[in-house]
């Protein structure tokens, strides 16, 4: 990881892929920031132990009406990816509820579609980083 880079920059670039997502993959509906918050979080180390370092979590709920199809908006988000050059995750593009995943440079970013709750999760966690000296 590039230490140079400072949390509030990787924030940024968590929110511009969700956002950019979103917009390409499902245009015009509703969103809320939620679950995720901006909030540091304590990171863990290979054995599941806190460490020092802290991430961020960043999302949207993104409103679906009940006959969404949720495989379609996993395919799109896939090939969104794909053609900005990211490898994604698509292990769980069948499970219930369908769920794609993409990780690169230390950071993560999901899509979970959950049709009977009517919404999309489209989120992303930043690396982690080192405390503040």
């Amino acid at each position: 990881m590039d230490e140079s880079r400072t949390l509030e920059q990787a924030v940024a670039r968590v929110r511009s892929l969700v956002e950019e997502t979103a917009d390409e993959v499902l245009p015009g509906l509703p969103r809320t920031p939620k679950p995720y918050n901006e909030d540091p979080r304590p990171c863990f180390d290979a054995v599941g132990a806190e460490t020092e370092e802290t991430q961020t979590q960043w999302g949207v709920e993104i409103g679906l009406d009940p006959d969404a199809d949720a495989s379609a908006i996993i395919r799109r988000t896939a090939e969104y990816w794909t053609s900005k050059g990211y490898p994604v995750n698509d292990n769980h593009a069948r499970g219930d509820p369908p769920a794609l995943f993409l990780q690169e440079e230390g950071y993560s970013y999901q899509m979970l579609v959950n049709t009977e709750a009517g919404a999309a999760f489209l989120g992303g966690n930043t690396p982690c980083f080192p405390p503040l000296a």
